[in-house]
């Protein structure tokens, strides 16, 4: 149903009357509607990690967590829960999905962890569970090797895929213990969601899913930071990294219409153009270049330009 949920059928009844010429049929068009089942969990799509000010007042909104669920009605209808981790620093609206300070934020701490619950309304409910970290904002933290990296990932790569290795280093020396965090993904200044992974420990970002060119951005800003555990205050560092998305070849070309039907006059002359043909590939680069052939029903009777699509007789 998620996909469609309503088909339009004809069907036709025919008779086996011979000859062929005295056959008689009947139509019938039947519509069918698909009703939802609870059959998909939320997903959450705000990140797992967020960057928030030590000196944040008690009251104030830290973040607002986003989940959706793809089925419709009270099946789709979300609501949240802090089960489990810092909870009695932080409270949750279980409609809005805001998360609240109730107490004063601990510079010392460097790091909160909550666990995060997201059900819906189904009469036999889903949920799914996230772990979020709250990671405060310092200075003088670890320098990465660049304050911002560009790479190129090809589109329609697995899950799992490595894209780039990010590096930093503490200003106190190499045994100071670094952890990284993606705290968002944007493109056009949205944010677009749980699409990248990257390493605590080794700083190596991953695709998360499987990324189309054609259906959504190819160009990704991802904010990570690099976070100093074995300090007693909050040292942190951002880097930003830019991942463009690299064409495949996975579009063919599309006429606007699979038939097209022409009545043209006889005895026209050798080279009458009879129209211009035109395909179009959703593809970029040399991959969208379209040339045109005839490969069948001409007998020599029309060509068409492999360049600019005109039928000539």
């Amino acid at each position: 149903r998620e996909f469609s949920n309503l088909f339009e059928l004809t069907i036709k009844a025919i008779d086996q009357a011979v000859p062929l010429d005295f056959r008689r049929f009947a139509l019938k068009n039947i519509t069918i509607l698909i009703t939802d089942q609870n059959d998909n969990a939320p997903v959450f799509i705000s990140q797992n990690a967020l960057v928030a000010d030590s000196a944040l007042a008690m009251g104030s909104i830290l973040t607002t967590i986003r989940a959706i669920d793809l089925d419709e009605g009270a099946n789709g209808e979300i609501e949240y829960e802090l089960v489990s981790g810092d909870s009695d620093t932080f409270m949750m609206d279980r409609y809005s999905g805001d998360i609240r300070v109730i107490l004063p934020l601990v510079p010392s701490r460097l790091l909160y962890q909550l666990v995060v619950l997201a059900v819906d309304f189904g009469q036999e409910k889903r949920k799914t569970s996230t772990e979020m970290t709250v990671i405060l904002k310092g200075t003088d933290g670890p320098v990465f090797t660049q304050p911002k990296y560009i790479t190129v990932l090809r589109e329609g790569e697995p899950v799992g895929t490595s894209v780039i290795s990010l590096k930093a280093a503490s200003p106190r020396g190499s045994l100071a213990l670094l952890e990284y965090y993606i705290v968002s993904v944007r493109c056009g200044g949205k944010s677009v969601g749980r699409l990248f992974t990257i390493g605590q420990q080794s700083g190596i970002i991953q695709t998360a899913a499987v990324l189309d060119r054609e259906r959504g951005p190819n160009l990704y800003l991802v904010d990570v930071y690099a976070v100093e555990k074995s300090s007693n205050f909050p040292r942190t560092q951002r880097a930003e990294v830019e991942i463009t998305l690299q064409d495949i070849n996975d579009n063919p070309p599309l006429f606007p219409t699979n038939v097209l039907d022409l009545i043209i006059e006889e005895n026209i002359g050798d080279g009458f153009r009879i129209l211009q043909l035109s395909a179009t590939d959703a593809d970029e680069g040399p991959n969208a270049l379209v040339t045109y052939a005839i490969i069948s029903g001409a007998d020599n009777s029309f060509r068409v330009d492999p360049e600019s699509g005109d039928l000539h007789s």
